[in-house]
């Protein structure tokens, strides 16, 4: 980009090729179009920027508190703003790009105003003829309501993707700092988790890399191994087979002594618990024949393993 061109940038975003930055504060509003003129004054020599002509909305009968074309970030500011009957003088700084300047403006009376604005910068000295006039009617409120709808639907669209997550388990919404479910959501994740849905969808993303369980435990206070327990108590009583067969052997032994003991396959046709206990007897006899390349084995996987030695002997011909 040539030395002229970023020039020719800077000014642009500085002014902002003059949109009016008043606060629009009620109904109804007065319809202002504002035409801009700049001239650009450098080591480069003269230059001058085309016409610019914008449309603005202002509450009815405010006062003026600022010249139309003041930008509407926070790099510039306006102060020593005066208005003197039919007439107003300004100041006004930047800080990014560097500038400062002052500007005169007349009203006429009959909706309209002219005026000038000099700014000084780095880059080199501008000159700005202003003027404007009344066109008609408009809403003075609506850019607020239109900025609240815009959050709205933000709002509403971060909700949505947050109770997906929720209905997901999806920990990556939620792992702090950056999680960004974390502050709308905590408590449905957590109470989800105590569920045998929650529980098994963030097992499914646990391993020795990403501990999720646990994680998920630290973050809502609670012992993964204690809600597995819970679960699987509450799994035996409403005979939900399949967490059971996953989850939870010793319950699946007390299952199966009470369901599948003495019952061949051809007994159990037809019976809700034929694949409960068709796949606990082949568990059992996997494990009881799969040698073991560990030395000793933790005591709850020792547990396990004797449970389900157990349940070969008691589930006998069951395949």
């Amino acid at each position: 980009m040539t030395a002229r061109a970023r020039l020719w940038a800077a000014v642009a975003v500085a002014f902002g090729l003059v949109s009016f930055a008043g606060p629009a504060l009620a109904e109804p509003g007065e319809l202002w179009e504002s035409t801009v003129e700049m001239q650009v004054v450098s080591e480069m020599g003269s230059m001058a920027l085309p016409a610019q002509t914008t449309r603005f909305c202002r509450p009815v009968d405010s006062d003026w508190s600022e010249p139309p074309g003041v930008p509407e970030d926070g790099d510039c500011e306006v102060h020593d703003w005066l208005m003197d009957g039919q007439s107003a003088s300004w100041s006004m700084r930047c800080t990014s790009p560097p500038m400062s300047g002052s500007g005169t403006m007349t009203f006429d009376g009959s909706g309209g105003y002219a005026g000038t604005m000099n700014v000084t910068s780095p880059q080199g000295d501008m000159t700005m003829k202003m003027s404007g006039r009344r066109v008609g009617e408009c809403d003075a409120d609506e850019p607020n309501r239109q900025a609240a709808e815009m959050e709205a639907d933000r709002a509403a669209m971060m909700a949505a993707m947050c109770d997906e997550s929720v209905e997901g388990m999806g920990w990556y919404a939620f792992e702090a700092p950056g999680g960004i479910c974390a502050a709308t959501h905590k408590d449905p994740f957590c109470t989800r988790m105590r569920t045998e849905e929650g529980y098994l969808a963030l097992a499914a993303q646990t391993n020795e890399q990403s501990p999720v369980l646990s994680k998920a435990g630290a973050w809502c206070g609670a012992d993964p191994e204690a809600i597995r327990s819970e679960l699987c108590t509450r799994a035996l009583t409403s005979e939900s087979l399949e967490f059971l067969g996953r989850n939870c052997p010793a319950e699946s032994q007390v299952l199966a002594q009470r369901e599948c003991a003495g019952r061949g396959y051809t007994a159990l046709a037809g019976s809700k618990y034929r694949n409960f206990c068709s796949s606990y007897a082949r568990d059992a006899m996997t494990a009881s024949e799969t040698p073991s390349s560990e030395p000793q084995q933790p005591p709850q996987e020792e547990e396990k393993k004797g449970l389900l030695k157990k349940g070969k002997k008691l589930l006998g011909g069951i395949r």
